[in-house]
């Protein structure tokens, strides 16, 4: 008697059983998004919560105070993570400055090291030249869909934050 899977031998005879012919799908693409209705600016984004809030006068004189004084806090709490932020992204900046650095002769004599013209070839001053590189960018785009409902409030903190450390380096860079 040859050795067959049992189950197998059903399951292969009856699988057309299984196919569900009355159903018929239509797969479809993706169209063009239209980004000027996708993507809100900042400025649109405070003109539209300003109207929301003017519109109910309670609201405004009850939230507004309120919601100042919890950005105040937020931004007090966060200056220590920004700072730190700035002084990596400086300490970062400075060391890639000092990869890219390149140091020539000057063809003048350095009157410090003539004493050891018979000993040392390298008698001349040097020059060093450390190229100015500012080819950095930040663009953060929010994702406002509700899979993101748990983590929002997180990462509009986060973003804030970010242009908050973005405005610190724009004088330093």
């Amino acid at each position: 008697m040859a050795l067959g899977s049992i189950t197998n031998n059903w399951f292969e005879g009856h699988k057309e059983k299984l196919l569900d012919n009355s159903k018929s799908y239509y797969y479809r693409s993706i169209p063009d998004p239209i980004l000027n209705k996708v993507i809100h600016s900042n400025a649109d984004f405070i003109n539209d919560m300003k109207k929301s809030f003017m519109n109910d006068k309670t609201t405004a004189r009850n939230y507004l105070p309120y919601l100042n004084k919890e950005y105040k806090k937020f931004i007090n709490e966060s200056k220590k993570t920004i700072m730190y932020l700035v002084k990596e992204f400086e300490m970062k900046k400075a060391a890639t400055a000092y990869k890219r650095s390149t140091t020539h002769k000057t063809g003048t004599i350095d009157p410090l090291k003539l004493h050891s013209y018979k000993f040392n070839d390298d008698i001349f001053k040097r020059l060093s030249v450390s190229p100015d590189a500012k080819n950095h960018g930040m663009m953060m785009l929010l994702d406002w869909s509700g899979s993101m409902c748990d983590t929002i409030f997180k990462t509009v903190q986060q973003t804030i934050q970010l242009v908050y450390f973005c405005q610190k380096t724009k004088n330093l860079c």
